[in-house]
């Protein structure tokens, strides 16, 4: 429909509802020659064109941050909520909010 539409580019965010159709997405996606825009680097090294999405090692880091202050008794619900702070271009370059 996109391609019959004359669509210009796709963009497929990153969430568990569209999990399951991520290779079809992709698939869809090179074979009408539509460039795309993923939640997920998987879909770059399957040929997308670029993702954009929270860099998972600084939320790894973050979260063993929060685990620290838990074990050292502060209440989770005093600890504050935060967003990702650093996004990832994957192979071009890290973005900071």
């Amino acid at each position: 429909m996109m391609a019959r539409e004359g669509v210009g580019g796709c963009l497929v965010v990153a969430a568990p509802l569209f999990g399951s159709n991520r290779a079809r997405s992709q698939s869809c996606a090179l074979k009408h020659r539509l460039p795309g825009m993923f939640g997920n680097k998987e879909n770059v090294e399957a040929g997308g064109l670029m993702s954009y999405s929270a860099d998972l090692n600084d939320l790894t880091r973050r979260a063993a941050i929060y685990i620290d202050k838990i074990l050292k008794g502060v209440k989770p619900a005093d600890l504050p909520v935060e967003q990702a702070s650093r996004r990832k271009l994957p192979g071009i370059f890290s973005v900071s909010d």
